[in-house]
């Protein structure tokens, strides 16, 4: 079984549409799927949370995206669109339990029999879950190859350096860099590649280049 968690630079960058589109990959290869985004904010259930990223996720594995399907691939939710830490207080409500969050993800990843175990976290790598934990001790944790998603925008080499070079210095060094090229212009996009490619070890590649190798 091959693992990965998919994470990215900050916030908004193309997770969950990367994460879609892997899942779509696979599973037209016969590949066996089971995917987790075990954090997400801004998911309001007295809303229409049919576009919320679990919903998406399920849907490109073919479930249902019911209130019980996204609760049991997202069982840490908050409905303000903010880091976990900040959700929790603005809903008065107890901040995640990180003990708990580790153990149902590597509980997940030791239970799953499928072909490929796919795990999304909540904006970037340094994304605050509760007082004391960031996504980055998350990883630690898991310890499990990263997929680390950057958008193709003005700032993206610094940003993405910086991830990289963070994701190191706390010993995790499985990690592909991809490239958004789905959006924005092909130039820019060929010179920020290229450029990252000067300053990194770690393997970068676009988001249609790893799909087709997959």
């Amino acid at each position: 079984m091959k693992k990965f968690f998919i994470t990215a630079t900050g916030t908004e960058i193309g997770k969950t549409y990367f994460m879609c589109q892997l899942i779509h990959k696979l599973r037209a290869k016969q590949q066996q799927v089971k995917a987790l985004k075990p954090v997400i904010t801004g998911l309001d259930f007295n809303a229409d949370y049919s576009a919320s990223d679990s919903a998406l996720i399920l849907q490109a594995l073919d479930i249902e995206p019911s209130k019980t399907n996204i609760q049991k691939i997202s069982p840490f939710h908050f409905e303000p669109a903010l880091s976990p830490d900040s959700a929790a207080l603005i809903e008065q409500k107890p901040y995640l339990d990180f003990a708990k969050l580790s153990r149902y993800c590597t509980d997940f990843l030791a239970a799953t029999d499928a072909d490929y175990a796919l795990i999304e976290g909540a904006g970037g790598i340094m994304v605050p879950l509760d007082e004391q934990h960031l996504i980055l001790d998350l990883l630690k944790i898991l310890d499990i190859p990263i997929l680390l998603i950057a958008d193709n925008y003005l700032g993206m080499r610094s940003h993405s350096l910086t991830a990289l070079e963070t994701l190191k210095a706390h010993g995790l060094e499985n990690i592909t860099l991809l490239v958004n090229n789905i959006c924005g212009d092909e130039t820019s996009f060929a010179q920020n590649l290229n450029s990252l490619q000067k300053f990194t070890d770690v393997p970068c590649s676009s988001f249609t280049d790893f799909l087709a190798k997959i």
